[in-house]
């Protein structure tokens, strides 16, 4: 899986007053990033500079993962559920909505 967002997320996130963003998976930390790192496409799984993470599912074919993402102040800008399919590469885009803190 690779989560990633375009410049209209990342100049929101920044006018809300985000610089750094930590990534979990099911509560673990998989990755972090500054909130001014965008892609203008969905980046390959395993690309240098993303947010990508490698899940064994052993003989099961499809599994739900909880994410958060949140800011440097721990506010979640994101909270989903990803469903993940055995040897694929999900890009999951992770869309803009204001929110208020």
């Amino acid at each position: 899986m690779v989560f990633w967002y375009d410049q209209t997320a990342s100049a929101g996130l920044v006018a809300d007053g985000a610089s750094a963003l930590t990534f979990y998976l099911n509560t673990q930390v998989i990755g972090s990033s500054a909130a001014t790192v965008y892609w203008a496409t969905a980046p390959d799984c395993g690309q240098d500079g993303t947010i990508t993470v490698t899940e064994d599912l052993g003989k099961v074919k499809t599994h739900a993962y909880s994410l958060s993402v949140q800011d440097q102040t721990g506010h979640e800008y994101w909270t989903s559920t990803v469903n993940v399919d055995a040897n694929t590469c999900l890009q999951f885009q992770l869309l803009w909505s204001s929110r208020k803190k």
